[in-house]
Formats: C-alpha cells, structure tokens, sequence
C-alpha cells in the first residue's frame, strides 16, 4: 500500500512537469510561407469550412472574431508585406487584426501572440520581438 501511495506521488509530480511540454505541443500549426510560421494558441482558434470548400480561420482576439483565409500567407502577404523587412512581415499581420486600436505591445502582454520559431525570420527572442514592435510599429 506504502509504495502504491509513492507511486501515485511520483505520477502526479511528473504529470505537474510534463504540463508545460504538453501544452506547447498543444500550439497548432496554422501557415507557413517562406518568410514566417505563424502559431496560434488552440483555445483561440476556430475553423470553418464555406459552401465552396474554402477553409477560413477565425483567430479570438478581444471578444471579437478575426477571419484568416488558411491559405494565410497570401492574405498576409497582399495585404499588408509591403517592406522589405522579414520581422515586419508577422507583425503588421497581427497589427492589421487588432482589434480596439491596441498597440501590439498590449497585445504581446494579453497574450495574443504569433509565435516566432527558430529558423523561420531568424533566432528572435520573445522581448526582441516586443522591442521591435514597440520601436517600428
């Protein structure tokens, strides 16, 4: 009984440890070009499909809801890729989306976020991301 009460101990605590891999791999894969790999946290994703087949992406920000054709490259890139400045790319993006005329500063800190990977723009750190947008944006 002694060692069947350890054992559920030890379950628990690596359950507790493994929490921050799980949700990280919870993050779905939405679109990629050859610039950028955007991320979006799953619990503010939503798919549609139309009558023709297109699938959208509708991205929660704010209480309001945001829709992204899932081809969502070329919608980021018509729309809104006008330098020449890869980092610029996702971040006019987002900006483009925000709602209540929100800065993406507070956006970055309410959480509503692209995620940055190694080697899609480049080694870029969380707070180089912020840095740049609250200096270029």
């Amino acid at each position: 009984m002694r060692k069947l009460v350890i054992l559920a101990v030890l379950l628990v605590f690596c359950m507790t440890l493994l929490t921050p891999i799980a949700s990280a791999a919870s993050w779905r894969f939405i679109t990629s070009s050859s610039f950028a790999t955007y991320y979006f946290d799953t619990s503010s994703v939503q798919y549609l499909t139309t009558t023709d087949g297109e699938r959208y992406i509708q991205v929660w920000l704010h209480g309001v809801f945001y829709s992204i054709q899932e081809d969502g490259a070329k919608t980021f890139t018509e729309q809104i890729w006008y330098r020449t400045d890869r980092k610029a790319y996702a971040l006019k993006a987002l900006y483009r989306y925000a709602p209540n005329g929100d800065t993406i500063s507070t956006l970055i800190q309410r959480g509503y976020w692209i995620n940055f990977l190694p080697g899609s723009i480049g080694e870029q750190t969380y707070d180089k991301v912020k840095d740049y947008c609250e200096q270029n944006l």
